[in-house]
Parts: structure tokens; C-alpha cells; sequence
């Protein structure tokens, strides 16, 4: 891959819900997700007008199923893929070029057309993917007359007692012979937390419905993920991360077609992706309820 750097400062202002006091009524209501790519900052689907959907990650099914796969389960929005591996989204027949790519926030761009953005982040490694569909160009500039597709990784969380979370999963696939595992850990505290995750995959040429061989659909994969958050003062919040992701060998079928000869195979040999981000949230009560600036250097 050619690479590209991207050096991106958001600053997200949240404004404070009204209080109404004098009562002791209490009402209940089933809210929909929040969605928090639409603003830059938390609020319910149901009170945007445009499209938006959130596919949770429990969706992701074993395989070869990634971001892309996820994302999908909104109506609206296809798969584009080069192969097993390589694969984007399509929002509202639009072409890829025309939907932003996020990952927690930051933009993901490739210098050339190929369909490899989403799939250097590892499935299991996502919370959720929030999706909007249509032109928001206001925040996210141009690329983004279909709509943007933001992916959200797992991270830790605020917690009264201290407590420590870890797991691990694994996944065969039969049509493959392909194997994926996933573990992490988290500290989790009232003071701060720290997440990290590792995830690595290895699959061969898969077999398909008809049980043929698909050749050069292999790939191998893997992605590190680290994340952490300070409360440095009250109300001030420090949070930074890093991703690491990293493919080789990655097989596009279609040996043959012209115009490559038919011994000719087409391979990404190396693709990778490098993220790190830092940012500062403060509360400080009053009308505003939350200010957050997230600066972030991407590679790919």
C-alpha cells in the first residue's frame, strides 16, 4: 500500500440537559442507540433527521466476517469486495469513494482504490459500528456525499470498585481450513483504566457453495490494540490509544482474467495500518455538559 498520514483536531461541545425540579414524578422511556458520529457527540438516533443505525457487534458471525459484514446488517449498505479479505462499504449505491471510513473517530484513507480500509481492523476487536447515510459534509468534508461508516473498538470504562476483565475466543472455518483468535484485558478503576487486545488470523484458499477451490483467496492477519484513560483532575479526563494492524499474503481471486496471464496471481504482499491518539475531556458543569479534543495521526 502507498501510505498516507492524516493529522486531524475535533473538538466536540456537548450542551447539558435541562433540569426540571418540583416534582417527585418519574416517567420511563425506551431510547433508541446513541449515536455519536452524527454531532461529535452522544445523542439518540431518533432525534437526527437523517438515516442513521448502529449494528452492534454480537452481530459478527465466524469466517471471514469483519467490519464491512457488520455494517451491512443496516439496510442501505452492501459489501465491496476484492476477495475474502479485502472488503469496504457501499452506502445507497454509491461507490466506496463516496463514504467516509472511521475508526473511533479518526478518518481512514488509502492513496490508491483498492477495498483494504476496513479490513485492517480485526472483527472482534469492534464494540459497534454506527452508520449514516447521506451527505455530512459540515463535518466530515468532502468523500462523504454517501454517508460515513464509523467503527468503534472495544476500550475500558470508569468503575467505583477496581476490577480486573479478560477473555479470549477462537474460531475454526471448515471451508478454509482457517483459524482466528482474539484475548484482551482491561483494568478497569475510579481513577482510570487500561484495555489491550490482540487479535491474529490465518486462513487458506476457501472452498466454495459448489466446492471448488477459490484459488489465491487466502490471507493472514493481525492487529494489537491498546487504550487507556487517566482522571488527572476532577472533571478532566486524559485518554490515549494506539492500533497497530498489519496483513500479509493477502490473495485476490481472479487469476487469469484478463488482461494477466493465466499463471498471474494478484497479492497485497504487505498491507498495514499505525493509530495513535490522544485526547483531553473536560465536564466542567453549567450549560456545558462535556468538551472533548481528540488529535490523532493515522498511517496506512
Amino acid at each position: 500500500m502507498n501510505e498516507v498520514r492524516i493529522l486531524c483536531v475535533t473538538a466536540a461541545l456537548l450542551l447539558g440537559s435541562p433540569v426540571i425540579a418540583g416534582t417527585n414524578e418519574t416517567a420511563t422511556a425506551e431510547l433508541g442507540p446513541m449515536v455519536v458520529s452524527a454531532r461529535g457527540r452522544g445523542v439518540g438516533a431518533e432525534t437526527l433527521p437523517g438515516s442513521a443505525a448502529v449494528a452492534e457487534a454480537g452481530a459478527i458471525k465466524a469466517g471471514f466476517a469483519g467490519a464491512p459484514e457488520l455494517a451491512a446488517t443496516v439496510p442501505g449498505a452492501w459489501v465491496v469486495t476484492d476477495g475474502a479479505w479485502a472488503s469496504d462499504v457501499s452506502l445507497r449505491g454509491l461507490s466506496r469513494e463516496s463514504v467516509v471510513m472511521l475508526v473511533d473517530g479518526c478518518r481512514l484513507n488509502t492513496a490508491n482504490d483498492i477495498a483494504g480500509r476496513f479490513s485492517l481492523v480485526a472483527p472482534l476487536s469492534i464494540e459497534r459500528i454506527e452508520v449514516l447515510q447521506g451527505p455530512i459534509s459540515a463535518l466530515y468534508g468532502s468523500g462523504s456525499l454517501g454517508g460515513v461508516v464509523n467503527a468503534l473498538t472495544h476500550t475500558g470504562r470508569f468503575q467505583d470498585e477496581v476490577g480486573f476483565d479478560a477473555g479470549m475466543s477462537g474460531s475454526y472455518d471448515s471451508a478454509s481450513g482457517g483459524v482466528a483468535g482474539y484475548a484482551f484485558g482491561s483494568w478497569n478503576g475510579p481513577s482510570g483504566y487500561l484495555y489491550a487486545g490482540q487479535s491474529a488470523r490465518s486462513y487458506s484458499d476457501y472452498t466454495d457453495g459448489a466446492g471448488d477451490d477459490v484459488h489465491n483467496s487466502g490471507f493472514r492477519d493481525r492487529q494489537t490494540l491498546v487504550r487507556g484513560a487517566w482522571l488527572v483532575a476532577p472533571g478532566w479526563t486524559l485518554e490515549a490509544g494506539f492500533q497497530r494492524a498489519d496483513a500479509d499474503e493477502v490473495g485476490i481471486p481472479g487469476s487469469g482474467t484478463a488482461p494477466l496471464p493465466a499463471a498471474a496471481d494478484v497479492t497485497y504482499e504487505h498491507a498495514e495500518r499505525t493509530l495513535a491518539m490522544v485526547s483531553v475531556a473536560c465536564e466542567p458543569g453549567g450549560m456545558w455538559e462535556r468538551t472533548r479534543l481528540l488529535l490523532y495521526g493515522h498511517q496506512m
